[in-house]
């Protein structure tokens, strides 16, 4: 690059001069513009000021004007309501008789004291509600159906499973117990005791997978044991006390059984019920209509024309022996 200095041009300098005057002009001639706005835009809100002074003062003065306009007719109402007054009688009060009046003042009290022996006979009758209600721990407690109630547990079964239940410490969680279920044998005890809470080898096998235990009210442990053979248990735990098995209501519920079983047994206890009430079964039903339509088609043996259709089955047991 050239480091050299050129001498300065007059004639550029003159015009420079001359284009930053313009430049200074034009911007002074900018800034009084927006000043003169400014006062243009204060003098109009003024003006708008004083039109709405005017505007409320002239309200005010009408107002003013229709006051007394009002008051007048409120006088005339008042005149002729007075007169209206005058034409009318009131009518004088009765004088009240000393004995009626006495007997009235005898009736309140009588009905006072009435009210108020009422009043201490209530408060008399209501008994104070001091205690709350009390749950009793039995009924807390499985039920023992087909089972029994021993010092330590109790218990009671079903076909299918046994369920017993024993008392804990209060307060004992899940947590703090330590519970063994085989196919053969029960142990329970709280965990760090020496002690257990029950064990022993049940009466029959059970299916160790399917039970289960669980601590309810933090009191007591309840557990479910599934039984391998549907059959009626004289006891939970070999050497406890033992129940009469003759005794037990060993009936299946019809929910026990799979769907086809309890289909066959809904279909027996139906035809049951209509063999009892003199109605015949489905079979003989099927039978009664396909006689009917053999009974109306030509070329067979039970053709029997336009006669209508007697259908005769053989008697049963019942009606046998109602006859004899």
């Amino acid at each position: 690059m050239n480091n050299k200095r050129y001498p300065p041009d007059p004639e550029l300098e003159k015009k420079w001069e001359e284009y930053s005057k313009k430049m200074q002009e034009e911007e002074e001639q900018k800034k009084k513009k927006a000043a003169e706005k400014v006062e243009v835009n204060k003098e109009e809100q003024k003006e708008v000021k004083e039109q709405k002074v005017e505007d409320k003062t002239s309200e005010n003065l009408s107002q003013k004007a229709e006051i007394p306009s009002n008051q007048k007719k409120e006088e005339k109402e008042i005149e002729k309501n007075q007169n209206e007054m005058k034409d009318v009688k009131i009518p004088q009060k009765e004088e009240k008789h000393p004995i009626i009046e006495e007997k009235k003042v005898e009736v309140k009290e009588e009905i006072k004291k009435e009210v108020n022996f009422m009043k201490v006979k209530e408060k008399k009758d209501e008994k104070p509600f001091t205690k709350a209600i009390e749950v009793d721990e039995k009924m807390k407690r499985i039920s023992t159906f087909n089972g029994d109630v021993l010092d330590n547990y109790w218990w009671g079964q079903t076909v299918n499973d046994v369920t017993f239940q024993l008392e804990l410490p209060q307060g004992t969680l899940p947590k703090n117990l330590e519970v063994k279920i085989t196919p053969t044998a029960f142990f329970a005890k709280v965990k760090g005791s020496k002690v257990s809470l029950l064990e022993g080898e049940f009466f029959e096998r059970v299916k160790a997978e399917e039970s289960f235990w669980t601590v309810e009210d933090k009191k007591y442990l309840t557990v479910t044991i599934q039984k391998q053979k549907d059959v009626i248990w004289a006891t939970v735990l070999k050497g406890d006390r033992e129940i009469n098995i003759m005794k037990v209501d060993n009936a299946h519920a019809l929910d026990q059984f799979d769907y086809e079983t309890q289909a066959q047994l809904n279909k027996v206890l139906y035809e049951d019920n209509r063999y009892k009430r003199g109605l015949p079964t489905t079979d003989e039903q099927r039978k009664m209509e396909l006689f009917k339509k053999l009974a109306r088609t030509p070329d067979t043996p039970f053709y029997e024309g336009n006669r209508p259709y007697v259908p005769s089955f053989p008697e049963k047991e019942k009606d046998k022996d109602k006859k004899n």
